[in-house]
């Protein structure tokens, strides 16, 4: 799901449809996204994303549209990705799909709203949205729910299959009041067999965030970039930054090697942990 900002929403919401219907049939009519989002419209806007941008109705949910100029191509297969997995799988560190629409070219997914908005916006840019930067327990217990949402999907969905994310990061982590975090986005989705160990699959993703086993295209079950988020959330650092030396460029790189080195290992860090 795309960057959430910061928005003022309009008095005039209509109340959406109740949330036992659309979990009994997950098919939406189109005019009731419509008034729930005012036509779709701008003051409406949470963000936007590659394939598609998100709506609120101001209280309940949020709508994602997926652009007309992708659904022949890649946006139109993880539409379909999406409402499979989704409609598969339930864990409390997941979020949760309310229903889709489909009419003409049009595609939407609908889902729960979580109202604090990206991990993204708050390890990274809490100054830009006048936000106090998150404490350590924080960080700490978003790095739990975050590993508890991989180890479902890639152990305990389903009895003989499991789920590769492909996409993990910290726009795709949403955030609630209680700052406890959920994954989402589930377009890039590919499942694996229990009893395999090596699964072959399309190089789809974030290129920060993908693993080297990545470069042939056969990847473990265990491929999702964990690793570089719990580095990001140690060090406040983004999983890329050109700021840095050539040879550190990406998170991975720099943190070994800080890591490595006695001295440096505090520097590694978020000051702003340190300072909570």
């Amino acid at each position: 799901m795309a960057e959430h900002n910061e928005i003022e929403m309009a008095e005039h919401h209509v109340e959406m449809v109740d949330h036992s219907k659309i979990i009994e049939n997950k098919a939406i009519p189109m005019q009731i996204l419509r008034a729930a989002t005012n036509n779709f419209g701008v003051e409406n806007l949470l963000g936007e994303g590659g394939f598609g941008c998100t709506h609120q109705d101001g209280r309940e949910i949020a709508v994602k549209k997926i652009n007309q100029s992708t659904i022949a191509g890649k946006g139109l297969k993880e539409f379909k990705s999406e409402v499979t997995v989704l409609t598969r799988v339930h864990h409390r560190k997941l979020v949760c799909l309310y229903g889709y629409s489909i009419e003409g070219n049009d595609r939407l997914l609908v889902y729960q709203y979580i109202p604090q908005g990206t991990l993204s916006k708050h390890l990274f840019h809490w100054g830009d949205h006048s936000l106090r930067p998150l404490d350590w327990i924080t960080h700490l217990s978003i790095a739990l729910d975050v590993a508890r949402a991989v180890e479902y999907l890639h152990m305990l969905s389903l009895q003989s299959q499991s789920y590769i994310h492909r996409d993990l990061k910290p726009p795709n982590i949403l955030l609630g009041d209680d700052l406890r975090a959920k994954a989402s986005d589930f377009g890039l989705v590919t499942t694996t067999e229990e009893d395999m160990e090596l699964v072959k699959t399309k190089c789809r993703g974030t290129p920060d965030y993908m693993a080297s086993e990545y470069l042939d295209g056969r990847v473990t079950r265990k491929i999702d970039s964990f690793g570089v988020i719990l580095s990001e959330l140690i060090t406040g650092k983004k999983g890329t930054d050109h700021s840095r030396a050539e040879d550190d460029i990406y998170i991975t790189t720099w943190f070994r090697k800080m890591l490595r080195e006695d001295d440096t290992f505090l520097e590694t860090i978020d000051g702003n942990i340190i300072a909570n």
